[in-house]
């Protein structure tokens, strides 16, 4: 057919690409409107096209012709929606200056992924879209965590490895940054996703306490965005969303079994509750969030079961979305507006949830759990669901295997002298605590969440590191680490001297 058939005389005649999924949808929504007979929309496929105009031009961008002038981009769709009167506010809000400008870019990020966005590579299209934003979200609102000039103390892997100083820890933050756009921009982000994987890495190497479980989420799920072929192929799709629907799972299984701790029932989820309980009187409160703390770490674990089931899976998913959404209302700017950096990492929890779950009815626990032959997959199984297990024996840490509010890690605190809290540097002292004595102390929790958006690495090597640094001003100042709480909720005290901790 060619699209100057007497069909097409007198209408729009609309070019589309019709091995996109995405564009014979728009061209179909089109032919079936109210307004379809104004429009011949074509096939390129299988059209002749006019001598003007390549088939490459317009399988890169739907191209319309009317009265022989040719619109493309969002030009091309602007000329089609100015056919709907219902639509004339969106056309005169696309013709202000700037913003057409700007909707030309979108139009060329959707067009270059239009192969991906929909149909069998769809799932791990948009989860590429979440993590990249969850990301570039997270390293914005603990923006200190990720550069040298702070007070809180950075603690390397090795105590010989150098500082990177400044302004080389910014030039490393804006090359990581601008990587990370362009995972989210490319349609082939293999090698510049592996790339990113590997800045993380040795940023984490300088500094442990960079190593928060939503970072060592995002960089796992980002690491099999890197690993994946991009290519059409349903087993490497399949074992990809496999892939990340288990780092998913080992996440909420061992977020769930970590709670289940006396700390958590008393005292972590009470608090948590607060911004709720404090509209009842304090006895009531007090046994509501308890009620509620037992059912947590259950429903937790639940969810991850859940997701692995195909029976169950959907109900899952709408228990983890509620979930989500009671933190989001408690730790959120409407409860307690705490630790903002875990706001969007729920909300991302939402997404994942949806992405990789919703409307699968097929894919069983075993696939999810164990790949075919060694791969990626096998690593995460690994990394997610078996070595977590050893943080219960003190053998692998706390936040490499979900525990943040839990209630079951250690902390930490450095009592110093009042008298020489000046030798402290100025950004220090705000979270300093005066003593009833001449004793004042620094609660390491507070300062990090105050200096950095994000709570201390909870680990004895890690307090050790920030007690030695503060020796290093204050020689008097005595360390003081409280154990990780066993499941009755008992926890012990260990007392460092400046000269223990050389």
């Amino acid at each position: 057919m060619a699209v100057s058939d007497k069909k097409a005389k007198n209408k729009k005649i609309v070019l589309y690409d019709g091995l996109c999924t995405m564009c014979k949808g728009v061209a179909d929504t089109i032919g079936n409107s109210s307004r379809g007979s104004v429009f011949a929309t074509t096939d390129i496929t299988n059209a002749k096209l006019p001598n003007h105009l390549t088939k490459e031009a317009v399988q890169r961008e739907i191209h319309v012709i009317d009265n022989g002038k040719v619109y493309k981009n969002i030009d091309a769709i602007f000329k089609i929606l100015e056919e709907y009167p219902s639509l004339a506010p969106v056309v005169r809000v696309g013709g202000v200056p700037g913003i057409r400008q700007f909707l030309r870019l979108v139009y060329r990020f959707v067009a270059a992924h239009r192969h991906i966005m929909f149909g069998p590579m769809a799932r791990m299209f948009w989860l590429k879209v979440v993590v990249i934003c969850s990301l570039l979200v997270g390293v914005l609102l603990s923006l200190p965590l990720w550069l040298s000039g702070r007070n809180y103390p950075l603690i390397p892997v090795m105590r010989t490895f150098p500082t990177i100083g400044h302004p080389y820890d910014l030039y490393i933050l804006i090359i990581l940054m601008v990587s990370l756009v362009g995972v989210l921009i490319r349609s082939q982000p293999r090698i510049i996703a592996l790339c990113c994987v590997t800045i993380f890495g040795l940023l984490v190497l300088f500094d442990q306490s960079r190593l928060q479980p939503w970072v060592l989420q995002y960089v796992a799920m980002l690491a099999v965005v890197g690993l994946f072929s991009w290519v059409s192929n349903s087993y490497g799709i399949q074992r990809a969303l496999n892939t990340e629907r288990l780092i998913v799972v080992g996440t909420y299984f061992y977020s769930g079994l970590h709670k289940v701790n006396a700390n958590f029932i008393l005292h972590t989820f009470p608090w948590m509750l607060e911004p709720v309980t404090h509209y009842f009187s304090s006895e009531t409160g007090i046994i509501l969030a308890r009620s509620i703390a037992v059912a947590i770490p259950f429903l937790e674990i639940g969810i991850a079961c859940g997701l692995l089931s195909k029976k169950f899976r959907k109900q899952a998913i709408v228990v983890a979305i509620m979930m989500h959404l009671c933190i989001l209302g408690l730790v959120g700017p409407l409860g307690s507006d705490w630790n903002s950096v875990i706001w969007p990492w729920n909300v991302a929890m939402i997404l994942f949830d949806i992405i990789l779950f919703w409307g699968d009815k097929t894919t069983q626990v075993y696939s999810i759990l164990w790949s075919r032959k060694p791969s990626y997959q096998t690593a995460i199984l690994v990394f997610f669901c078996i070595l977590p297990a050893l943080s219960f024996i003190g053998k692998w840490d706390s936040y490499l295997s979900s525990a943040l509010y839990s209630g079951d890690i250690a902390t930490a605190g450095i009592v110093i002298p009042d008298r020489e809290v000046y030798k402290l540097p100025k950004g220090a002292r705000p979270y300093v605590q005066k003593g009833a004595t001449y004793l004042d102390s620094i609660d390491i929790m507070q300062w990090s969440f105050g200096e950095l958006n994000v709570p201390a690495y909870p680990e004895p090597r890690i307090y050790m590191a920030i007690g030695r640094t503060v020796c290093g001003l204050i020689p008097d100042s005595l360390l003081i680490v409280v154990s990780r709480p066993s499941i009755s909720g008992k926890s012990t005290n260990s007392v460092y001297t400046c000269s223990m901790l050389r």
